[in-house]
């Protein structure tokens, strides 16, 4: 349970600290993320899985395709909580996650990902 909160304390700074930047990532403005809430109900492994991982993530980065772009596999709730940090990083501060090439993830994906790494990736 330490390294749990280990883990959210860091999210949470690295949270905060992001936010002193005006959301400015390489120069370029980033438009807000939507702050609508996504349903208690919504913050599960499963539906991240359905809504978020399988159409955006698994193509680069599932153990059961035998990609892992970076070493990340989103298709293991253990390996996803060990990298809640770089998959936040990655994907809600910096914005690089889905790569340029591939489709964005939309506003409702955007949240339910932030809101479900925020409350400690929850099964």
């Amino acid at each position: 349970m330490k390294r749990w909160t280990q883990i959210l304390i860091l999210v949470m700074f690295v949270t905060l600290f992001a936010a002193c930047d005006g959301g400015v990532s390489d120069g370029i403005a980033l438009p807000p993320i939507d702050t609508k809430p996504v349903p208690d109900e919504d913050l599960k492994y499963s539906i991240v899985t359905d809504e978020v991982f399988r159409p955006a993530c698994y193509e680069c980065h599932s153990r059961a395709t035998g990609v892992t772009e970076g070493n990340i596999g989103v298709d293991s709730l253990v390996e996803v909580r060990l990298n809640i940090p770089a998959i936040y990083d990655s994907t809600i501060l910096e914005r690089n996650m889905p790569p340029a090439h591939k489709p964005t993830l939309t506003e409702r994906q955007l949240s339910l990902l932030k809101q479900w790494l925020e409350a400690g990736a929850p099964e």
